[in-house]
């Protein structure tokens, strides 16, 4: 069963790979890795299911010797001598049901499952392989880090609409009992204004090199440069603190009236 569930595994996966390679296109192969994933997992179930039918098999093997097998292992204790060794005889003999089909099922089953663990464990991060390449196709990309005399990173890039979303987590301002307690207008200055000066800064360095923990690929810098669309998104939305988002907004416009600054509240 090893060496079917692997062979039909690999297959898939090749499968994948060549239809990728003659194609030219990346999520092919993943599609293909994925295909595999899914069938190693389905194997994996079927043999962990078959070992523990062994096992389930020892056991019942074991009782109907204990039961049944005094006339077979009297002879056992005939050898030996004396009545006792007649049940110890066919409890040995018993016993061997349970120590073979629990040891071999057992070990069938476990198999089993490590294969489907790690079929399933694949499979995750190959479908966020394939999310993540969808997305570089569609012009999205993520977590671009800026290195340069300033540092900075974007949180989402959008090339194809020409836009820049970052994210920010306004939670903790409505905490029963924070940290470090502030109001709306301190979080806003600091997390709009601030940060927001420094992101517009990092763009405008003459030179500066990207790089990205998540994304397979970068945006180009020229085309990143030429972005003047910038979106706030929010998780939280209360009247106050839109006002001091607001006004935090308005001090960017001023400072970089050749952008355009907004926000989502809310998540």
């Amino acid at each position: 069963m090893n060496s079917l569930s692997n062979g039909m595994y690999f297959m898939s996966q090749l499968m994948g790979y060549t239809i990728g390679s003659k194609l030219g296109e990346m999520e092919y192969y993943l599609a293909g890795q994925i295909v595999g994933d899914k069938i190693s997992s389905v194997a994996g179930g079927l043999i962990q299911a078959a070992g523990k039918t062994i096992s389930d098999f020892g056991t019942a093997l074991d009782l109907y010797l204990l039961f049944n097998g005094i006339g077979g292992g009297s002879s056992v204790g005939q050898i030996v001598g004396g009545g006792s060794a007649v049940i110890e005889g066919a409890a040995t003999v018993g016993g061997l049901g349970t120590i073979a089909g629990t040891a071999i099922g057992g070990a069938i089953s476990a198999f089993g499952e490590k294969l489907k663990e790690n079929a399933e464990s694949d499979g995750a991060f190959h479908e966020e392989q394939l999310e993540k390449l969808l997305e570089e196709k569609s012009g999205i990309y993520k977590e671009v880090n800026i290195h340069g005399e300033i540092n900075t990173e974007l949180d989402e890039v959008d090339l194809k609409n020409g836009i820049i979303y970052e994210d920010k987590n306004a939670s903790k301002l409505y905490m029963e009992n924070p940290d470090y307690p502030q109001t709306e207008m301190q979080w806003a200055e600091k997390q709009i204004y601030k940060k927001g000066k420094n992101r517009i800064d990092a763009l405008m360095q003459d030179e500066f090199s990207l790089s990205s923990k998540y994304s397979f690929s970068l945006p180009d810098a020229e085309a990143l440069k030429e972005i003047k669309n910038y979106i706030f998104r929010i998780d939280a939305d209360t009247p106050e603190l839109r006002n001091a988002v607001q006004v935090q907004l308005d001090k960017l416009s001023n400072l970089y009236p050749e952008f355009n600054f907004d926000a989502t509240f809310g998540g």
